[in-house]
C-alpha cells in the first residue's frame, strides 16, 4: 500500500495562488454502520479496494482474529464485491492485473499471501515466509522481499499460478551475506534492479550473472525505494556521520531500463539543523503528477519541479515552485462532536472521512507565488 501521512498543519495567511487542476471526486461511498475505514487502493483499470475495521469504541480493544471486511468496485464506482477477511488476513493491494493480496502477519512480515480475484475467489496461497510483496509495474512477476532488517533470498512468483520462478540469494562477501536495500521486478524479460549497500544494477532471473547497467555508487547507503511509475524509480539513501552530528539523506530517480540518473538532490542535518531539503528526503515523499515532480513531505509546503525544457530526460530542480494543496482540500472534517482532518495518500488523493461516508479526492496543488 501506498505510504498515508496525516494532515495536521494549519493554513496561515493568504497567497496568490494559480489553479493546478479543478477539485475532481474519484470516490464517495457510505461506510456500513459498524464499520470504520482504514485504507483503498486504486488499480491501473480503476478498480478500487475499501478497506474498513470493526467501529469498535476507543478503549475496547480488537478480539483476536478480528474479522476484516473489502468492498470493491469497478472503474464507475459501481459495486462488484463484498467480503469478510478472517484468520488474521488483512488487505494489501491491488495488482496491475486486478487481482487482490491479502497477507497474514504484521509489520515484521507476511507469513502467507493470498491472491483472489476481484469477485473474491481464492486463486492461490503461498508461504510468504515473513517477506512482503512488491508487484512489477509491467507483465505478471511478484517478488517476495525480505523486510529492511532481514538477510534472505527473494523469491519471484507468477501473478497467474504462484508458481516460484526463481530464488534469488542475497549477495556475499567474505562468506559474509548482505542485506538486499531494495529490490524492483519489472515485469519484462526475467528483469530486475536490485540494490545493496550503495550499488544499484540491473539483472535478469533468464540469464544469470548478466549486468544490464550499474551504478557503482549512487550517493550513499541505499535505504529503500519505490516506483513513481512505469518508467522510473526513486532511490533514497544516506550516510550518517554521528562523530561530527552531520547526516546526510539524498533521492535519486532512476530509468529504471537504462540505468540513467534522471534526477538527484541531497539534503543536510547538522547539528540538528536541517536544510529545506532533508526532511522531504527522508520520508521518500515524492510522486510524479502532470508531468512534475513532487515532494509532499508537508502538505502546506510541497515543492513542483518541472522537466526539463532542453530536452534531456529529468526535472530541473532551478525551475522548482513552491506549492500547497488547496484550503478546501486541508479544512478539518466535523463529525457530529468530533473532527477529524483528511489524509494526503501517496500526494495523489485527499481522503476525507465523514464517519458515515467517505470521500477521496484527486489533490489539486496550488502554486504559491
Amino acid at each position: 500500500m501506498k505510504k498515508i501521512i496525516s494532515l495536521t498543519v494549519l493554513l496561515i495567511g493568504v497567497a496568490t495562488v494559480s489553479m493546478l487542476g479543478q477539485v475532481e471526486t474519484t470516490f464517495e461511498r457510505s461506510i456500513p454502520p459498524g464499520w470504520r475505514y482504514k485504507s483503498f487502493d486504486i488499480s491501473r483499470s480503476g478498480i478500487k479496494a475499501l478497506y474498513l475495521l470493526p467501529d469498535l469504541p476507543q478503549d475496547q480493544p480488537p478480539a483476536e482474529n478480528y474479522p476484516r471486511r473489502l468492498q470493491i468496485f469497478d472503474n464507475e464506482n459501481n459495486f462488484i464485491n463484498d467480503m469478510i477477511i478472517s484468520d488474521n488476513y488483512h488487505f494489501s493491494k491491488i495488482t496491475r492485473n486486478d487481482r487482490i493480496i491479502l497477507c497474514d502477519g504484521d509489520e515484521s512480515g507476511c507469513g502467507h499471501i493470498k491472491v483472489l480475484d476481484r469477485m473474491g475467489k481464492e486463486e492461490y496461497t503461498v508461504a510468504a515466509e515473513g517477506r512482503w510483496p512488491v508487484l512489477s509495474p509491467r507483465g505478471k512477476d511478484i517478488a517476495l522481499v525480505p523486510g529492511p532488517a532481514v538477510i534472505g533470498p527473494i523469491s519471484i512468483i507468477d501473478e497467474d499460478t504462484g508458481r516460484e520462478k526463481v530464488r534469488i540469494d542475497p549477495p556475499s562477501t567474505n562468506n559474509r551475506a548482505l542485506r538486499i536495500a531494495c529490490f524492483f521486478p519489472l515485469g519484462e524479460d526475467g528483469l530486475y534492479v536490485q540494490g545493496v549497500g550503495a550499488t544499484l544494477y540491473l539483472k535478469s532471473y533468464l540469464n544469470i550473472g548478466e549486468v544490464y547497467w550499474k551504478i557503482q555508487d549512487i550517493g550513499g547507503n541505499i535505504e529503500k525505494g519505490v516506483f513513481l511509475d512505469d518508467k522510473y524509480l526513486a532511490i533514497s539513501y544516506g550516510t550518517d556521520d554521528f562523530r561530527n552530528h552531520k547526516f546526510m539523506a539524498g533521492i535519486a530517480v532512476v530509468e529504471s531500463r537504462t540505468g540513467d540518473i534522471v534526477f538527484n538532490k541531497k539534503g543536510l542535518q547538522i547539528f540538528g539543523v536541517k536544510d529545506q531539503w532533508y526532511s522531504r528526503l527522508a520520508s521518500l515523499s515524492l510522486s510524479i503528477e502532470d508531468d512534475r515532480l513532487l515532494f509532499y513531505g508537508d502538505p502546506n509546503d510541497v515543492i513542483s519541479i518541472p522537466r526539463r525544457a532542453d530536452g534531456r530526460k529529468g526535472w530541473d530542480v532551478s525551475l522548482l515552485k513552491k506549492s500547497r494543496l488547496s484550503s478546501d482540500q486541508l479544512s478539518e472534517i466535523r463529525c457530529g462532536k468530533m473532527t477529524s482532518e483528511p489524509e494526503l495518500v501517496a500526494g495523489k488523493y485527499v481522503v476525507k472521512n465523514f464517519g458515515d461516508i467517505i470521500r477521496i479526492e484527486k489533490s489539486r496543488y496550488i502554486d504559491i507565488r
